[in-house]
């Protein structure tokens, strides 16, 4: 049945606070030693564990989160909230898509660090 559903995509989550999210999350927490490499993997496994089949979740609505996958996709409307980015070229597909706002507009933006990051980037594909 679980299947059905598919997984939960663990990139944007809300949990409302209350006694079960909380046991939720603390195991989830001291479980993830034994993890590889995926969170999203965990965090689906315990979701479909028996004890914690009663939590219910949903997904977003469609219009409000955009999911760009490298796929050729419509790009978001002016009504979205969220905006997720698959892969390992995150910024790019930001950047792409006009949703970067880490640059000269922020006050926090520093062109020497941002410089950095990239060129670190840029050294680990090589």
């Amino acid at each position: 049945f679980w299947k059905a559903k598919g997984g939960v995509n663990t990139g944007f989550v809300y949990i409302r606070y209350n006694e079960r999210t909380t046991i939720f999350m603390e195991t989830l927490k001291n479980i993830a030693a034994v993890k590889k490499d995926s969170d999203q993997e965990l965090f689906n496994i315990m979701l479909r564990h028996r004890e914690f089949t009663q939590l219910a979740y949903r997904i977003l609505p469609q219009n409000v989160f955009y999911k760009y996958s490298g796929r050729r996709a419509k790009r978001p409307g002016p009504e979205a909230m969220l905006y997720h980015a698959v892969g390992n070229h995150k910024r790019f597909s930001f950047i792409f898509h006009g949703q970067w706002s880490f640059n000269e507009t922020c006050s926090v933006y520093d062109a020497e660090i941002d410089r950095k990051a990239l060129e670190m980037v840029h050294d680990d594909k090589a």
